[in-house]
């Protein structure tokens, strides 16, 4: 059973010298004792049901950091949840939850905060005006921007501007 059970780790991505050292080898001075044999037996499983798990950790985190790293690089653009979920070969409903439980928000927030970020350096290091910088950062209408901002930030793009950001260090993005 435990033999079944390490195989079916490693297809689930369990590290191999681990689950080798899982074997019952070595084990036979508790063959004799049902009770100990159980024990064992659970304790195994339950050791590689742990290694799957983590393994399946490590490889959600490391799709969802490049499906991050997609949209800071496109966030100008019209991304679309559909669009980033088949970046990463993931079935959207399940890239949803995925992004959520890796990044601790959903796609639609991370996205916002990222676009945020890039109108907020344009704000104080440009001249541009509000709806080029709305257009820049991925919203094609600028007053529409300017609600998105002023909810997350406290303040119209103009008027951050106009205080030079003072609060930027201490704001949502």
């Amino acid at each position: 059973m435990v033999a079944l059970a390490a195989n079916a780790a490693l297809e689930g991505g369990a590290d191999p010298e681990a689950v080798s050292n899982l074997t019952l080898a070595g084990s036979s001075e508790f063959l004799d004792n049902r009770a100990a044999v159980r024990e064992l037996v659970l304790e195994r499983l339950m050791v590689l049901v742990d290694q799957v798990v983590a393994s399946r950790e490590q490889r959600n985190s490391s799709l969802i950091e490049r499906a991050s790293k997609f949209i800071e690089a496109n966030f100008s653009q019209d991304l679309t949840l559909q669009e980033v979920a088949q970046q990463v070969y993931l079935n959207p409903c399940y890239f949803s939850r995925l992004f959520k439980q890796v990044k601790g928000q959903n796609f639609i927030d991370y996205l916002t905060r990222v676009r945020l970020r890039a109108a907020k350096e344009l704000l104080l290091n440009t001249n541009l005006p509000v709806a080029a910088i709305a257009e820049r950062v991925g919203y094609h209408d600028a007053r529409y921007f300017s609600q998105v901002f002023k909810k997350q930030e406290g303040y119209t793009p103009s008027v951050f501007r106009k205080i030079g950001g003072a609060k930027f260090e201490g704001s949502a993005g």
